[in-house]
């Protein structure tokens, strides 16, 4: 199915990676790597990024041509949001598909200080279960 430039709602975003989170957890109980069903993935976060600093959203000021094409191209979720505006528990919601609270992450996590602080090794993340797949993550 071909969805570039579509703008997808809640429902058929679900749809999908309902249907995407299958077919990589099928494929990591031992499905087998190769072939022309498996679908290349690539996932784009970006920090910090307000609707304004953004050209094709409407920021004035912005001039992100490389993102505006990937916003004509690709698929653009306008009503998505994270749990936290702070970036460290947002990025392990995001890749564990829990809140922050839950993993014990619930503020920035700072450099060279905290190193101890971070996600569990053994918490199931879907970036794992890709490269348990066979995928390069």
């Amino acid at each position: 199915m071909n969805i570039q430039g579509a703008v997808l709602n809640r429902r058929e975003f679900l749809q999908q990676s309902t249907a995407a989170a299958g077919a990589m957890y099928g494929l990591s109980a031992g499905a087998g790597v190769a072939g022309p069903e498996r679908p290349n993935i690539v996932f784009i976060l970006t920090d910090d990024q307000a609707s304004w600093t953004i050209g094709a959203l409407g920021g004035p000021d912005a001039h992100t041509p490389n993102l505006d094409r990937l916003f004509a191209q690709g698929v653009t979720c306008p009503n998505a949001f994270v749990t936290t505006p702070v970036c460290s528990p947002s990025r392990a919601g995001l890749l564990a598909s829990r809140y922050g609270t839950e993993v014990g992450i619930t503020d920035w996590i700072k450099p060279g200080v905290e190193e101890e602080v971070g996600l569990d090794p053994s918490l199931p993340t879907w970036v794992r279960a890709l490269r348990d797949a066979g995928y390069a993550t």
